[in-house]
């Protein structure tokens, strides 16, 4: 896990450095033993782990830079210290800062790579031959519209997106028709910095926002209303930054954001039940960023969170937990999909 910073390629970008990180949370120092890193020539602005494939069996790492290019590693040739060399692919098809990359997390559909831009543009990358990855773009996005902030694929329908704009709008793709099928709109065109389905029910999410004037979490059902949430939930004191839905037990949700705060909310009453304190415990010494939460990729139970000042906290009872971190601006990657029915004609 990591934060994220923004802005696009230019005279800032100096590079990023992708690292992966093993954690021993039996070891109460939780000290990081480095497995493999590399150094890019455009800073991270997205960071995504994939599932394990035949070919990749520690999965495929793909990430998204300032510049508007998409890199794609093989971790377990990164691990193995092959650095540049552990390169699958290079796609540039974006104008602007990569804003998100997320794999499809469905078995069947695993090679597919959703990323998303500062130039509003949506791209299906399709990884199944990553020597000769093909892009499809959404024709519907990018004509004029909003930098996009976030994506999520749906955790019941293989072909259901979503994605999130600076203008408020939440975008819900139906990628079989190559077109929207529903939007979500905050009432007062707030930036949306997060989405996030619930991992049991597909027509079921959540959206953030960063505004620090109202920094909420909104909760919506899809079968209800695409108007009106069915809970906001109020807890940060500062705009929030990313969410982070439990795959294994769907009434709990967590979020983090520039308030250095971590609060895991119980979903059954819409209230915080509990909160993460980072690391260190005095938020000066952050600087002022905010935190962002991610999963191990193989483990339901391990949180890792990052701050701006490269201290990493890791909270779970199990050991042995993967992570990674990117560059300047960088994102963990989640778990946890499940099936659905009754979205219409999909």
């Amino acid at each position: 896990g990591g934060t994220k910073e923004g802005g696009g390629g230019g005279f800032e970008d100096y590079g990023g450095e992708l690292t992966i990180y093993r954690f021993d949370t039996g070891d109460q120092s939780h000290a990081a033993q480095v497995l493999g890193r590399v150094k890019t020539t455009s800073r991270f602005t997205a960071l995504a782990w994939g599932q394990a494939t035949a070919a990749c069996p520690d999965g495929l790492v793909a990430g998204g830079m300032a510049d508007g290019s998409v890199l794609v590693w093989n971790a377990r040739a990164l691990m193995k210290g092959a650095g540049d060399k552990a390169v699958l692919a290079r796609i540039k098809r974006h104008q602007g800062a990569v804003r998100a990359v997320q794999f499809n997390p469905h078995g069947a559909s695993k090679h597919l790579l959703a990323t998303a831009g500062a130039d509003g543009q949506v791209c299906i990358v399709n990884l199944a031959n990553t020597a000769t990855p093909s892009v499809a773009v959404l024709s519907a996005a990018g004509k004029g519209g909003a930098e996009l902030t976030s994506l999520a694929w749906n955790t019941a329908v293989v072909h259901i997106l979503a994605t999130s704009a600076a203008d408020g709008v939440v975008t819900v793709w139906d990628l079989k028709q190559n077109k929207p099928w529903t939007q979500l709109r905050d009432p007062v065109r707030n930036p949306v910095s997060a989405i996030a389905w619930k991992p049991d029910d597909g027509l079921v999410l959540v959206t953030a926002t960063d505004d620090d004037a109202r920094p909420v979490v909104r909760v919506w059902n899809l079968r209800s209303s695409t108007t009106t949430p069915i809970a906001e939930l109020s807890g940060h004191t500062r705009g929030v930054l990313d969410l982070s839905w439990c795959p294994t037990d769907p009434t709990l949700l967590l979020s983090c954001g520039k308030d250095n705060r971590t609060l895991l909310w119980d979903l059954m009453r819409f209230v915080p039940c509990a909160e993460i304190a980072p690391a260190p415990a005095d938020p000066s010494a952050m600087g002022g960023m905010g935190l962002e939460a991610s999963q191990a990729p193989a483990s339901a139970t391990t949180l890792a969170a990052k701050h701006a000042s490269a201290a990493e906290s890791l909270f779970g009872p199990s050991s042995g937990a993967g992570g990674m971190s990117g560059g300047m601006g960088s994102m963990g990657s989640m778990g946890g999909m499940g099936g659905m029915g009754g979205m219409g004609g999909m």
